[in-house]
């Protein structure tokens, strides 16, 4: 992967990932363990959840390394803007420092809800839901400001909810973080999450849980082939212990 392909970021919490763009695709090398297995995992299971709008990721190697590969959620005429950077073009402020100084969980959430529907017209409700639910599942910690977002189309001059992308601080991927000499238990204890509340399945309650799985799709679709791993124990740890907190669902996949 050449050089100038390479994406600069800001990076999160977790330092910063090595990104290139090129023909249409972008390629994320492994940072602090498996965060591409962790990728691929969880959009294979949203590929069998009620959810319609994720980057779907593939493993693949970047200049020898371990990474993913997805296609761009852009179209032509259309830029992505995170949340976090709405807010500072609106207030000229972070958003996490306004919704940090709310004591409830719920009016943080309705903070963020308001502020989006105010300046884009976009109810953002089961975005925000969806995704909750699905970091409470998937232990996803890192979740943050900046990679929630919507995606403006200049030319028509309207707005439409960002896809579910960036899930690879799931399933305990970060073995610095969270060493693999720990059960998952003890790891799953030191999880503080964000960006409402770092208790995940306390901000997957109050945004409202409406994740769906299709349980058997899943399994015989997917985990029936994939070699035994860490982030797989994990997944099926996590599915195990929220199966009566995530219903099941049956999706009926259309053939055209």
């Amino acid at each position: 992967m050449p050089k100038s392909c390479m994406y600069h970021s800001a990076g999160s919490s977790e330092g910063t990932q090595a990104k290139y763009y090129m023909d249409g695709k972008w390629f994320k090398q492994d940072l602090n363990g498996y965060e591409s297995e962790a990728e691929y995992l969880i959009s294979c299971l949203l590929d069998c959840s009620n959810v319609c709008d994720y980057v779907s990721c593939e493993e693949c190697l970047i200049n020898g390394k371990k990474g993913c590969v997805s296609e761009s959620f852009l179209n032509e005429n259309e830029a992505f803007i995170t949340f976090e950077r709405l807010h500072q073009i609106y207030t000229g402020r972070h958003m996490i420092d306004e919704v940090m100084v709310l004591n409830d969980i719920e009016d943080r959430i309705q903070y963020v809800k308001d502020f989006i529907l105010s300046n884009t017209g976009l109810d953002v409700s089961s975005y925000l839901s969806n995704i909750f639910s699905l970091d409470a599942l998937t232990l996803n910690y890192d979740r943050h400001f900046n990679n929630l977002g919507i995606i403006y189309d200049s030319e028509r001059e309207i707005y439409r909810e960002a896809p579910i992308f960036d899930n690879g601080a799931g399933l305990l991927s970060n073995v610095s973080r969270f060493p693999l000499f720990k059960s998952i238990d003890e790891n799953v204890g030191n999880i503080a999450g964000q960006p409402i509340c770092a208790n995940l399945d306390l901000q997957a309650y109050y945004a409202g849980i409406t994740l769906r799985i299709d349980y058997r799709m899943f399994e015989n679709q997917y985990l029936k082939y994939m070699k035994p791993s860490r982030a797989i124990e994990i997944l099926e740890y996590q599915l195990e212990h929220k199966r009566s907190w995530i219903p099941n669902f049956e999706k009926i996949e259309i053939e055209e």
